[in-house]
C-alpha cells in the first residue's frame, strides 16, 4: 500500500513558503523580537483611532466645565448629561449580594453553617477589591462609549514559604489602555 504524500497542513512551513506580512504581525514566528507585537499595537491603534476620536468628542461635550462656566451664554437643557444620568442607575445601581445556600434543602446545621460562611467571605472579598467604585467606572464608560474594561490579574508574593500571599487584582482599564486586534482572532 502506497504511502499519502503529507499534507500541506500537517508539514511545517518551509522559509519560502513564510510570508513577510506573517512574520512583521505573528510574535510565535520570532518571539524575540518584539517588531510583531509592536506592529500589532500600531494597527490596533489605526484601527479604533475613529472611535477614539469619537470617544473623545463625546467626552468633550459631556465634560465641558468651560462652557457651563460661562455666564454670557445663552441658558439651554443639557439633554445628553440628564440622558446618561437617568440611563446610569438602570444599568448599574449597587452591589451584587451573594446567595450561597446549600444544594440539597434537608437542613443540615453543617451545610447551613458552611454556606452562610461562604457568602460572608464572597461580600468581604467584594468589599476588599472595591468592586462597586469598579463597576461604577465601567458602567459610566459602558454608558458614554459603548463598551467598559475590566482587567484581572494575578499577583504572588513569594516569601520564606512557596507563596506568603497570592491574590487576584480586578483593575479598571481606561478605553485608551486597553486594544484589541482583529488579527488574532484570524480576520482581517
Amino acid at each position: 500500500m502506497a504511502r499519502k504524500p503529507p499534507t500541506r497542513s500537517s508539514r511545517p512551513p518551509a522559509e519560502a513558503d513564510v510570508r513577510h506580512d506573517e512574520i512583521e504581525f505573528d510574535p510565535s514566528i520570532e518571539p524575540k523580537s518584539a517588531k510583531a507585537w509592536l506592529n500589532l499595537l500600531i494597527e490596533s491603534e489605526k484601527a479604533f483611532e475613529d472611535w477614539q476620536d469619537h470617544c473623545d468628542n463625546i467626552d468633550r461635550v459631556y465634560g465641558s466645565l468651560e462652557r457651563l462656566s460661562m455666564t454670557g451664554r445663552d441658558k439651554e437643557f443639557q439633554m445628553l448629561w440628564a440622558n446618561i444620568e437617568v440611563i446610569k442607575p438602570s444599568i448599574y445601581a449597587r452591589p451584587p449580594n451573594p446567595v450561597v445556600t446549600p444544594k440539597f434543602k434537608d437542613r443540615r446545621p453543617i451545610c447551613q453553617k458552611a454556606s452562610e460562611m461562604m457568602e460572608r467571605c464572597i461580600k468581604v472579598a467584594l468589599d476588599r477589591v472595591h468592586v462597586y467604585e469598579l463597576m461604577k467606572q465601567i458602567r459610566d464608560d459602558v454608558v458614554l462609549h459603548g463598551r467598559g474594561v475590566s482587567w484581572c490579574r494575578y499577583e504572588s508574593g513569594k516569601g520564606e514559604g512557596y507563596y506568603d500571599s497570592e491574590k487576584v487584582c480586578i483593575d479598571y482599564k481606561h478605553r485608551r489602555d486597553f486594544y484589541t486586534v482583529s488579527r488574532a482572532a484570524g480576520t482581517r
